[in-house]
């Protein structure tokens, strides 16, 4: 990942106009994008889906790109309001969760059988909360407890 002078410097380039680094820029913030939705929804395809509307976002808006210094907050934005839309979308169809389904998934044999059921079910009861939470406040915990950012970070980030 390029520093932060060297961001800077690719989004200067881009709001120049510049198509090259518009390319090496979605290069450059895809992967931190990526982690950052995986995080928030612990779902590869669903983080992967995201970040890739996200960057379309970006690759179409390219002239309301902002200044490095409000880049990222930029970016998250555009990336929550793609989950926003697709949990409301979610949210109008009805689903099933696996363990009303009922019966024992054919791996379920023996301590290791158990054990990842047990991780499953602890998996799932970690994501149902993390789902009644607001996406800002999920955003919030993910940014401090697997980035590692303090408060003040976190807050020049997302506007709360």
């Amino acid at each position: 990942m390029r520093t932060l002078l060297g961001l800077a410097e690719l989004i200067e380039s881009v709001q120049r106009g510049d198509k090259d680094a518009l390319v090496h820029l979605t290069e450059v913030v895809r992967p931190q994008l990526y982690q950052h939705l995986y995080r928030l929804t612990a779902d590869e395809d669903l983080a992967n889906d995201i970040a890739q509307e996200s960057l379309v976002v970006l690759l179409e808006d390219q002239h309301k790109v902002p200044s490095a210094d409000r880049f990222w907050p930029w970016m998250y934005t555009v990336a929550h309001n793609r989950l926003r839309f697709h949990y409301t979308k979610r949210k109008r169809k009805r689903t099933v969760p696996l363990s009303a389904l009922g019966g024992e998934p054919e791996s379920a044999n023996g301590k290791e059988g158990l054990a990842r059921l047990i991780s499953e079910e602890l998996k799932q009861a970690v994501l149902q909360a993390m789902g009644s939470l607001s996406l800002r406040h999920q955003t919030v915990l993910t940014m401090r407890c697997y980035e590692g950012m303090d408060y003040a970070q976190i807050l020049s980030l997302i506007h709360i």
